[in-house]
C-alpha cells in the first residue's frame, strides 16, 4: 500500500519526527529509519540507530502507535529537578497577593524556527543561556526547568526532521548542549510545520504547579493560511492544527511570547495575523524584533512578567468572586476594570515587558477561529476587505508587522489593565474563574 506515515525516534536525549511516503507493505520499523536521510541518525540519536527498534515508534497521522509493541520502548525521564536557591529579592512581597508556594517554579520551553534563515536567533540563545540561567535561577530565585522544541517542515518541503524534542532539565549544562546540537536545514516552501511545533510544545510534560512559558521564535507562518506558493494549502500533512493547539495549550495554561523576526515575517500576508492570535489566544504576548539582539531579554523579562503575575492569581479570583457577589450586573469587561481600579488604589505592582508589539494587519480576523480551515476563511474575508480599502490607506499603513526594532525591556509600574486582562483569562481558561 503506498501511504505517508509519520516515523517518530525517541532517545534519552532527543526525539525526532519526520514524514515518509512510499509502500509500506512488509516494510520493518528498522527499514524504514534505515532510508531516512543520515543527518536523522546522527548526533544523539546514534545509539538509538545502533539499538534498532528498540527506539522507534511509526506514528499515524492521529498519533497512534502503527508499530508492535514489542518493537517500542520508552522513552528516558528527566530527573525530577531540584529547587536552586538564589538570593534575588521578589519585588512583589509588599503587594496584598497571596503568593503560594507553586508561585516559584517556572517551566520554560523554547520553540525555534531551524530553517536556514533563523541562524543569528539560534546563535544568540546559545550565547545567553547562561545569562539567563543566572537572572531566573539565581537572581530571581525561580525552581527553573528548560525545555526546548526545534522545528523545520515536513517532508518534501524540509530535508531532515520536523520536529525536535529536548526534555526538561534544570541543568545549565543540558541546556547548553542541547542548543549547541541544533543546526539549520531547509525549509523548503516558505510555511513551516508551526503546528506540529506547538503539538510537540504541548505534549511535554508541564509540572501542574507551575508557571509555564513558552518562547516561540518564528519568522515564517504556519501551513494551511492561504499563504502564496505554501506546499501544504490545507494545512499539515499530519493533521497537526496549530488553531487547535494554542486553544489547548491556553487551557494548560502554558503563555505564548511569540518573537516574531522581522522584516521577514512580514513578507507574509497572513504571518503577523496569526502570531498576534496565538500570543493573544495564550495570555502572553506577541514581540518584534529586527535582531536577535534583544532575544535574551524577550526571554527573560517575559519569564519574569509572568511569574509576577502568577503570584497575584489567588488574589484575583478571591476579588473576581467577591465583585461577581457585591455586583452581579457587572459583565467580564466591566469586572475586569473595577478589580484593576481597586488594585491601582492599593498600590499593587508587577515587572513587565516593554517592546515593540507585533501589530496585526487583519485585526481580529482569528479571534474565533477554532481550525485551520476557518481561519483560512476568515483570512479570506479578512483580505478581501483590505484589498478593497487600499486605495483609501496611506502607503505607510499597508505594510503589517509593527516597527522593526530590537528595544526590550525589563521594566517596574503599577499593574497595568492590560496585564489584569491577561490574568484573568488565564484564570477563566484554566477553570481557576
Amino acid at each position: 500500500m503506498y501511504q505517508t506515515i509519520t516515523v517518530k525516534l525517541t532517545a534519552p536525549t532527543a526525539s525526532y519526527t519526520f514524514s515518509r511516503t512510499g509502500s509500506m507493505d512488509g516494510v520493518s520499523a528498522e527499514e524504514i529509519v534505515t532510508r531516512c536521510p543520515p543527518t536523522i541518525v546522527g548526533g544523539p540519536m546514534a545509539t538509538a540507530r545502533t539499538a534498532l527498534p528498540a527506539y522507534v515508534h511509526l506514528l499515524n497521522p492521529r498519533g497512534a502507535i502503527l508499530a508492535p509493541a514489542s518493537e517500542l520502548a520508552a522513552p528516558a525521564l528527566a530527573a525530577e529537578p531540584t529547587a536552586e536557591q538564589g538570593a534575588g529579592e521578589d519585588l512583589l512581597k509588599q503587594s496584598a497577593g497571596v503568593l503560594p508556594p507553586e508561585a516559584s517554579k517556572l517551566d520554560l520551553v523554547f520553540t525555534i524556527d531551524c530553517t536556514l534563515s533563523m541562524g543569528s536567533y539560534i546563535a544568540s540563545a546559545k550565547r545567553n543561556i547562561d545569562l539567563i540561567v543566572r537572572r531566573l535561577a539565581n537572581a530571581e530565585g525561580y525552581d527553573l526547568r528548560f525545555g526546548l522544541v526545534a522545528y523545520r517542515d515536513h517532508l518534501p518541503m524540509g530535508d531532515t526532521f520536523v520536529t525536535m524534542t529536548f526534555p526538561f532539565t534544570s541543568d545549565v549544562v543540558d541546556m547548553r548542549r542541547n542548543l549547541n546540537d541544533l543546526t539549520l536545514g531547509d525549509g523548503g516552501d516558505g510555511p513551516e510545520a508551526v503546528g506540529a511545533a506547538l503539538h510537540a510544545t504541548r505534549i511535554m510534560p508541564w509540572r501542574n504547579d507551575a508557571t509555564k512559558v513558552c518562547v516561540l521564535i518564528a519568522d515564517a507562518p504556519p501551513h494551511g493560511l492561504g499563504e502564496t506558493g505554501d506546499g501544504f494549502p490545507d494545512g499539515e500533512p499530519d493533521g497537526s492544527d496549530p488553531m487547535v493547539e494554542l486553544d489547548e495549550l491556553s487551557v494548560l495554561g502554558v503563555a505564548l511570547y511569540v518573537v516574531g523576526c522581522q522584516p521577514t515575517l512580514s513578507y507574509y500576508e497572513f504571518a503577523t495575523d496569526f502570531f498576534v492570535a496565538a500570543a493573544e489566544r495564550t495570555n502572553g504576548q506577541a514581540v518584534s524584533l529586527s535582531s536577535a539582539a534583544g532575544l535574551a531579554d524577550v526571554i527573560m523579562g517575559g519569564a519574569i512578567e509572568e511569574m509576577d503575575l502568577s503570584k497575584l492569581a489567588n488574589e484575583m479570583e478571591l476579588d473576581v468572586h467577591r465583585k461577581r457577589i457585591e455586583q452581579p450586573a457587572l459583565d467580564e469587561e466591566q469586572l475586569v476594570k473595577s478589580v484593576h481600579s481597586d488594585w491601582m488604589a492599593k498600590g499593587v505592582r508587577s515587572r513587565h515587558l516593554t517592546h515593540n508589539k507585533l501589530q496585526a494587519r487583519n485585526g481580529g480576523a482569528l479571534r474565533h477561529a477554532g481550525c485551520i480551515k476557518s481561519a483560512k476563511a476568515s483570512f479570506e474575508a479578512a483580505a478581501a476587505l483590505f484589498h478593497n480599502s487600499q486605495a483609501l490607506m496611506p502607503p505607510s499603513s499597508l505594510q503589517g508587522g509593527g516597527e522593526h526594532s530590537s528595544s526590550v525591556e525589563i521594566a517596574e509600574g503599577t499593574i497595568s489593565y492590560e496585564q489584569m486582562a491577561r490574568l484573568f483569562s488565564k484564570c477563566k481558561k484554566t477553570g481557576k474563574l
